[in-house]
Order: C-alpha cells, then sequence, then structure tokens
C-alpha cells in the first residue's frame, strides 16, 4: 500500500531506487509490483516476466488478481520488444498515477532485462562448456552405443528438455535407434515429429524447432514442441531429436547448441565405424564374422602355392542363397544381412578345423577346403546344401546354390579356382538353384553355349520391351521421350543415393520400363484428353502389374516389384496394393519420384523450370513421395544434372 507520510515524487524516487538496488532475480518480480503498488495506491495485481528458456511466466502477484479487467497496467518493454506486464487493481487510472507506473514500468524493464541477458550470458557459458564436455566425451568412445547413449544425454541437458531421441537413416526405413526420458517412438510418431515441408531442408542440412501440430501424436505422451538435428552429411546417419512439455520448446540458441552436438555425434560415430573397419580390414568381414575378400584372395594363393610344394589337393566351393537377391530388391537390405548371418553360422558349424569360411561378396561366401579334390568336394557342398533344410532360420525362406572347382584338375592357379568355382554356382543357380554343380570343362563348354543362346534371346527381348516402352511414350507428342528421361534420371538419383553402379543401372533400366504395362491399353485410356471414367481409370491403374508381368520369367525378374509399385503412395493411398512407407521397395519410390519431376518438366501442357519442378515434387514429400528419393533429386536439380532430354512428359 502506498505511505500516506511522504509526497508522490518521494515515493516514486524510493521506488526507482529500490528496483536499482535489487541484485536478486529471483526478487526482482516482487520488488517490482510493491513498488507499482505504493505509487498507485492498488490493492492487488501482478507482474509477468521472462523466467528462461524463451518463456514468460507471473513473477509476482499480490491480492484478488480475479476481478476482471485490471484498472491500470503498464507494459514492461525494452528496445527489442516486450517482456512482460504489469496489471493492478483499486487503482485510480488518473493521469500521474499512470505516468508513474509507467516510470516503474520502465525501470523494471531494465531491471529485467538486465537479469535476462546475464541469464543468457549464463546459459550461454553453460551450454559451452557443457558442448566442449560432451565433445572431449564422444571423442574418447569406442563403443558405438556408448556413443549414442552420452549423445541422448547431452542433448537433454543441453536444451533442457525431459526427452531426446535418436533416429537411425538406414536404406529403406527410419527407426528409433535410441531414446532417454521417453519409450522407443513408434513409426507414426516418427513420421509426425517434423512437418512435412520441412523433411527436405532436414535433409540438406537444416535443423527445425517448434510446435507439434495439435493433431501430433507425440502430444498424447505430453509433448508440445520439439527439435531436431541431422547427424552427419545431408543426415546420413540420422537424426538427434529433443522433445519438449512446453508450447515454446527450446530457443534459437538451444537449436544450435542442438546442431552442435550432432555434429560431434557425427564425428564420434563416424570415427568409431573406421576405427573398427581399419582393425577388420585385413581379416575378419564385420557382420558375417567370416574372414573377409581381401583374406580370401591372400590365403588361397598361399594354399594353391602349398599344394603345388606338398602334391595334395585343393577345393573351393561358393555359396549363394536363392532368392536373397530379391529380398534387397525389395529395398529389405536388413532382412538380408540377417540371412547372410544366419547362414554364415550355418556353414561354420559344418566345416572342418583346417577349411577357411570367407565372405567374398554382398551375397555370397566361400570356403577353401584344403585336402579335398573332384567328387569329395562335391559332397562337402552337398551336404551343406541339405542340411540347409534344419536350419531354424533359413528352411523354408531361401534353398543354397553351391559351386566347386579343384586344384590342380580344374584350375592351374588361385583366380581361376575361385573363378571357376563362381561359375558353377551360377549354373547351380540357372539351373533352377537348390543344387551343387562341380565344375567340369566338357560340360562348362556345353553350359557356356546355352548360356550365349539365353543371353541372346535376353537381348533380343530386352530390346523388344524397351520398343514398346517406346510406343507408349510415342502416343503423344507430350510423352515422347518420357520413359528415357525417368530411366535416366532414376538412375542419377539411385547413384546420388550411394548405390553401386550395377544397382544403379538396374534402376536405370527398370525406369525406362515403368510405363510397358500401357502398351496394349487403348489410346484413349492411356492419352487422355480428359477425366477417364471410373472403368477407364481401372484400367490404367492396372498398367503396373501388367508391366511388371512381361518382366517375370527372364534376366529382369528382379525389377518386376520396382515396376509393379512405382505408383504406391508413401501415405499409403496409391496402388495397385496401397502399399504405405518403408514397405514400398525403395527403387519404386525413386522411380516415382523421377516421374512425377519429369512429367512437369516435360509436359506439353506449360512445362516448368526445374526449380520451379522441384518445388511441386518437394511440397509431395510425407504424402506422395519419399523424402530421401526427392532429396537426392534437389542435389541433382541444383547442380544442374536434371534437365530433361529433348521430349516430353505424361
Amino acid at each position: 500500500m502506498a505511505d500516506r507520510g511522504r509526497s508522490g515524487p518521494e515515493r516514486l524516487a524510493e521506488v526507482v531506487e529500490r528496483i536499482a538496488r535489487e541484485r536478486r532475480p529471483e526478487r526482482l518480480g516482487q520488488v517490482l509490483l510493491d513498488g507499482a503498488m505504493a505509487v498507485t495506491g492498488a490493492r492487488a495485481g501482478w507482474v509477468s516476466g521472462p523466467v528462461g528458456g524463451g518463456r514468460s511466466a507471473r513473477l509476482a502477484q499480490e491480492g484478488a488478481t480475479d476481478q476482471g479487467t485490471p484498472d491500470i497496467e503498464a507494459p514492461l518493454e525494452v528496445a527489442d520488444g516486450p517482456l512482460g506486464h504489469i496489471a493492478l487493481f483499486g487503482a485510480e487510472a488518473e493521469p500521474c498515477t499512470v505516468a508513474a507506473l509507467r516510470v516503474v514500468a520502465a525501470h523494471g524493464a531494465l531491471a529485467l532485462d538486465a537479469v535476462r541477458l546475464a541469464r543468457a550470458r549464463g546459459d550461454d557459458r553453460r551450454r559451452a562448456r557443457r558442448l566442449a564436455m560432451a565433445a572431449e566425451a564422444l571423442r574418447a568412445i569406442t563403443d558405438p552405443r556408448e556413443a549414442i547413449t552420452t549423445a541422448l544425454a547431452d542433448a537433454r541437458a543441453l536444451t533442457a528438455t525431459p526427452a531426446a531421441v535418436l533416429v537411425a537413416a538406414g536404406a529403406a526405413r527410419l527407426e528409433t535407434a535410441a531414446c532417454d526420458g521417453t519409450d522407443p517412438l513408434t513409426e507414426t510418431e516418427l513420421a509426425a515429429l517434423v512437418p512435412g515441408d520441412m523433411r527436405v531442408a532436414l535433409a540438406q542440412g537444416e535443423h527445425w524447432r517448434g510446435p507439434l501440430a495439435v493433431d501430433n501424436p507425440l502430444r498424447a505422451r505430453g509433448f508440445l514442441a520439439g527439435a531436431v538435428a541431422g547427424i552427419g552429411q545431408r543426415a546420413a546417419l540420422g537424426y538427434l531429436a529433443v522433445l519438449s512439455e512446453h508450447e515454446e520448446g527450446i530457443d534459437a540458441d538451444g537449436l544450435e547448441a542442438l546442431g552442435g552436438l550432432a555434429g560431434h555425434t557425427a564425428a564420434a560415430l563416424t570415427t568409431v565405424v573406421l576405427q573398427r573397419e581399419v582393425r577388420d580390414l585385413g581379416a575378419v568381414d564385420p557382420l558375417t564374422r567370416f574372414f573377409n575378400a581381401r583374406y580370401f584372395r591372400t590365403r588361397l594363393d598361399q594354399e594353391v602355392q602349398r599344394a603345388r610344394r606338398t602334391g595334395a589337393p585343393l577345393s573351393v566351393a561358393v555359396l549363394s542363397l536363392d532368392g536373397l537377391a530379391d529380398v534387397r530388391a525389395e529395398g529389405r537390405a536388413a532382412s538380408g544381412d540377417a540371412a547372410m548371418q544366419a547362414l554364415s553360422t550355418h556353414v561354420a558349424a559344418r566345416l572342418r578345423s583346417m577349411d577357411v569360411g570367407c565372405r567374398v561378396g554382398e551375397d555370397e561366401l566361400a570356403a577353401i577346403l584344403p585336402e579335398v579334390e573332384g567328387i569329395d568336394a562335391f559332397r562337402v557342398g552337398e551336404r551343406l546344401r541339405a542340411s540347409l533344410r534344419d536350419d531354424p532360420v533359413l528352411t523354408g525362406a531361401f534353398t543354397l546354390s553351391v559351386g566347386v572347382s579343384s586344384f590342380p584338375d580344374q584350375a592351374a592357379g588361385h583366380d581361376e579356382l575361385f573363378e571357376r568355382s563362381q561359375q558353377a554356382m551360377a549354373w547351380a543357380r540357372l539351373h533352377g538353384g537348390d543344387r551343387t554343380f562341380l565344375y567340369h570343362r566338357d560340360a562348362a563348354a556345353i553350359l557356356e553355349a546355352e548360356e550365349q543362346r539365353r543371353t541372346a534371346d535376353e537381348e533380343s527381348l530386352l530390346a523388344t520391351l524397351l520398343a514398346l516402352a517406346t510406343s507408349v511414350d510415342s502416343r503423344d507428342p507430350g510423352t515422347i521421350g518420357h520413359s528415357d528421361n525417368v530411366g535416366r534420371l532414376s538412375g542419377l538419383i539411385a547413384a546420388e543415393l550411394g548405390f553401386p553402379p550395377e544397382h544403379t543401372e538396374r534402376v536405370a533400366l527398370a525406369g525406362r520400363l515403368h510405363d510397358l504395362g500401357k502398351a496394349g491399353m487403348r489410346r484413349e485410356v492411356v492419352v487422355a484428353g480428359g477425366p477417364l471414367e471410373h472403368s477407364e481409370l481401372e484400367e490404367l491403374q492396372r498398367h503396373p502389374e501388367i508391366g511388371a508381368r512381361m518382366l517375370m520369367g527372364c534376366a529382369l525378374e528382379d525389377m518386376t516389384p520396382w515396376v509393379r509399385h512405382h505408383h504406391e503412395r508413401v501415405d499409403g493411398g496409391g496402388y495397385p496394393a496401397g502399399l504405405r512407407g518403408d514397405a514400398i521397395p525403395v527403387e519404386a519410390r525413386i522411380i516415382a519420384a523421377a516421374d512425377a519431376f519429369d512429367r512437369l518438366v516435360g509436359g506439353a501442357r506449360g512445362p516448368l523450370a526445374p526449380e520451379e519442378a522441384l518445388g511441386r515434387v518437394e511440397h509431395a514429400v510425407g504424402a506422395a513421395l519419399d523424402a530421401g528419393a526427392v532429396a537426392a533429386l534437389g542435389a541433382l536439380v541444383r547442380r544442374g544434372a536434371a534437365a530433361p532430354a529433348p521430349g516430353g512428359s505424361s
């Protein structure tokens, strides 16, 4: 209450002096409210102001403040904007009273701003110290799991948030790698973590912070805002995210600190992986724990030299799981790796102590079999093949093709010995798989002739299919060159995503053949001048399945799921199967992005510049198109590598 024994100016001067002398931030709000009530004679009131982390709240409250609209009030403003508010009840709104309140508010705002800046400087120093400590700790870690755990704990500490999540970016899907402060996120929650229009930017190295949408499933866990930073160049290793229980989330400085921590995490994880690769380079394949291809070549050379000196025989068996290529073609890389691990365990348990197991290719194992030749080597391969039926992981899902050759009967040196074992394995697969072939020169001549005829037939078939794809494009002047453009662009996107050259070529070829199923359809369905009837639309939407069937039973069979599903949408609204997200083969997602882009840049009805077309394609990320494929497309456009060839688009 006001001191009636002193004049108004005296009271005001005393209040201003008291505000200026207050050094305790936690008391400043109450001192400001007491002073405001003293100079105005108010019976009740409150003061709001900054409380840290970019948030505001009531700093002090006195009396009954639920009396409706305040009688007088004043903002607490500084040069860069409002900090808070003073609201008073039971005071007369006379000019001199209002003026006195404004003076108190002005001095109070300066005092609060000084506290806010001091707190910000302190927060910055604490963040810098904590970030430096986190970087030092991450550099000292040699275990990836420990590095992830440390990064999550530091992310929470740096941003003062209750939960942190590390999202791993694999070839085919996003998945929660680790969490701190919350249970692992579901696939739906991961998809909703960041607005769809920010996903491409994140993949390009930007960071994001902001409130979660009102329908975001993470709100059911009590989280109202989030922040995300990519780990590694183009977020190649994944994302580091924090979740806040406050609508304001973290501030810009907190996001910058999170980005710095993500950079240190990427460096730590990359270093750990490289250290392990260096340790294993001379000997061991990290997935199967068999010796690697480099060791295999050296050891096989040594064994051949020893066999020459002693006159003892030597054989090599090459093993490959039938059907594993299809698993990888469908984008199920993790399932393919699990099958290879199971095969190595199966084989290791059945080799002699003197035998040497090696991984010689992504999907191939080899066994060096000292002192074994001819029919005995064949029996070893047969035992490995037949016993696969008893393997609890592989039985029913895969069969085994085995190729065997021996030194010196079938090969004169170590390179020839390995090549002929691979030839024999390829013949086993060519003849239906689930069998063992022993290399023989006479059989080789016959089989090579058959293979030459088959290759010629396949080349003729491919030429026919490409001609059919071209005929589809030629029906409309606006679609000439579309299939070639989609094929070329699909290959470029696959290469940008890190696919090996042979795989990239297959994706490019599938892109050229993506509309093959339209070849037998009526022109008025394929080249529609307006909206299609329901029956016509159903007919048109059958073209991916028709095209996939046309590729069955030949060397193009691995492309069937890519062509069949190139009109699926990541939100599940596509056709023919309504697949969603990572269930769509990654190659099909690549073709879909290339197809959408070429329709825009090559359209006969108003073609767009590549940059404008990219903007529209990016707008479809998260609904129709895959973020990773579109991010790779964006990189190509910005380099000027995605310009269409002359022609149009459908």
